[in-house]
Order: C-alpha cells, then structure tokens, then sequence
C-alpha cells in the first residue's frame, strides 16, 4: 500500500522497520477512504514513522500513546532534528499526522479511548482566558469553545508562547499547513479558531495588529496551498 507514496527502497524499508510500522498500511488505506491528498498521505506517514521512533525513545509502543504522549510529541516537534523529520524545520505536519495516526489506532483498538470520566487536558491559561471571554462576551457555544480551544492551542504549540513575536508569515505558513493536510471541514473550524483568537489577542493588545491581515478566507487559502510548491518525496 505505501509503494504508492514512496518509490525509493530505503525509504520503504524505514517506514516499514520503523516501531509503528505494522500499521501504516491500513492507516494509509483510511487515508485513502477520507479523501486525503497524496501529499498528505505522505506526510502522514512520515509523522507515523516519526512518532514510532520517538515513542521508542522513550522505551514506550504504539499502545502506550495517549494524548499527553502526543503533547510531548508537539514539544519534540519544535526542536527537532532526527532523521524523520527529514530535516525540515517546521512541525507543523509533523503534528497534524501524528493527531491522524493517534485517532486511527484508537479506531482500531491499539490505543485505548479516553474514559468518559477522564479529565481534560490542561489548557494553556491564555487559552484559558481566552475561551473564557468569548463565552462571557459572546455567548459562544460549548462546541464551538472546544474548537476555539483546540485552534489556539495548536496555534501556541507551533508559533511559540510568545504571542508578541508571531508574524504575519509565520501565521501564514502554520494555517498553509494545516490545510494542506487537513480535510475541508476540520481545516474550515482551525481558520474560524484561529480567527476568533488572534481577534481576542489584538483586542488585549497582546499581538500585532497586522495579524489578523493573514487569515483571508478558507477559499482563498485553497487557491494558495495550490500555487505553493511542494517538496518532493520519494
């Protein structure tokens, strides 16, 4: 199944030998059913293969991932310069393909599902304050606070804490991202998020005001994705 994603022997024997490698065929073929890009199907199998190497590192299997393994994961992400990241310096697919992987070996019974009684994760406290003020000032649903959440979250794990020093372009190329490996509707919640975040920011004048020039709208951003060139792989 991933022959038709990679070509070169050495790369097809690393995703196979790689500790989640027992899975990638039938996480390629799910792929495949969603509707998912070649590109993305790629990309999510280099984060597969990453995400088993570092799981191996920390003396940990497929079984023992778990959403805060996934968090160490993102942090990992931000410094990382082992093999499968392919030396790209950005983590932002890195961190969605991992998110994909991990909800396909719940699926599948190799991860256990979260207990409807387990606690939620801790939210960082500008994500916090954040949804806080939108459902005191707006009114918004608890839906749609989960997506607000989720949004800003993925936005402060890849831009870095220090909102002041987010740019424009740095902005660009995380929503870039995740639209290139994400599907319409989930990357349609991510804009709104992160629209209504950096809002909130400007408005408590803890960001530049040019920010929120970055987010155009979801149709313009597919036009984009399309005229930005991909890296090869093989």
């Amino acid at each position: 199944m991933i022959e038709q994603y990679f070509s070169a022997p050495k790369t097809l024997r690393h995703v196979r030998s790689a500790p989640c490698g027992a899975y990638v065929d039938g996480f390629v073929e799910s792929l495949q059913r969603d509707g998912y890009t070649p590109m993305s199907i790629r990309r999510s199998l280099r984060a597969a293969t990453h995400l088993g190497v570092f799981l191996t590192r920390r003396r940990q299997s497929a079984a023992d991932l778990d959403a805060a393994t996934l968090d160490a994961f993102g942090r990992h992400l931000l410094h990382c310069r082992c093999r499968p990241s392919s030396g790209r310096r950005t983590g932002y697919h890195g961190r969605f393909g991992a998110q994909r992987f991990h909800r396909y070996l719940i699926a599948h019974g190799v991860c256990p599902r979260p207990s409807a009684g387990a606690p939620p994760s801790a939210l960082p406290p500008l994500v916090v304050a954040f949804t806080a003020w939108y459902q005191t000032h707006r009114g918004v649903t608890a839906p749609t606070l989960r997506h607000y959440a989720r949004g800003a979250t993925a936005m402060l794990d890849a831009l870095g804490p220090d909102v002041r020093a987010w740019t424009p372009q740095a902005l660009r190329q995380f929503l870039l991202a995740a639209l290139r490996d994400g599907r319409p509707a989930s990357t349609q919640h991510l804009i709104t998020a992160t629209r209504a975040f950096v809002r909130y920011l400007t408005f408590r004048g803890e960001a530049r005001p040019d920010l929120a020039v970055a987010i155009p709208a979801i149709a313009r951003w597919r036009l984009a994705s399309s005229l930005v060139a991909a890296p090869p792989d093989g």
